[in-house]
C-alpha cells in the first residue's frame, strides 16, 4: 500500500475505532458488559466495517478490489 492508498482508507480506519470505542463504552456504561463480550463486540463490528461501506457504496478505491 502506497501513501496515496493510506491516505484513502486512514479516516476508515478511524472511523471504526472511534465507532467500536463508542459502542463499546456506551454498552459498558448501561450495562456493565464484561471484557471478554466487549472484546468479542469489537472484532465483530471490525469484521462487520469493511464489508458494509463496500456494499454502501463509500469505500475507498483501494477496497474495491
Amino acid at each position: 500500500m502506497n501513501r496515496k492508498e493510506a491516505r484513502q482508507v486512514a479516516p476508515h480506519y478511524v472511523a471504526v475505532m472511534v465507532l467500536v470505542l463508542v459502542i463499546v463504552a456506551g454498552l459498558d456504561a448501561v450495562t456493565g458488559l464484561p471484557f471478554w463480550l466487549g472484546v468479542v463486540l469489537a472484532l465483530g463490528i471490525g469484521a462487520v466495517y469493511r464489508p458494509l461501506v463496500i456494499e454502501l457504496g463509500v469505500a475507498p478505491d483501494p477496497w474495491k478490489d
